[in-house]
């Protein structure tokens, strides 16, 4: 079923890697674009800047605890 689905979507996804491989990253509103046939707007760097975009992927290490912190171990009661 796998194989089938991903033989059905063949040439989206050969697209898809080839905008991952010129871009390295698209956001969910590129790649639709990007699979209707229209190339991301990207800044050249001969304008004013694009807005930036965020990420869907978490930055490493935000939201963890840290060593000096106690972590999540149970602190004693006072």
């Amino acid at each position: 079923e796998a194989r089938r689905i991903l033989a059905e979507h063949k040439d989206d996804l050969e697209t898809l890697a080839q905008g991952l491989l010129e871009y390295e990253t698209l956001s969910g509103d590129e790649i639709k674009g990007l699979l209707a046939g229209k190339p991301p707007l990207r800044d050249a760097g001969d304008g004013p800047p694009s807005p930036a975009r965020g990420s869907s992927v978490p930055s490493a290490g935000r939201g963890r605890p840290r060593e000096t912190d106690g972590g999540l171990e149970p602190q004693p009661q006072a």
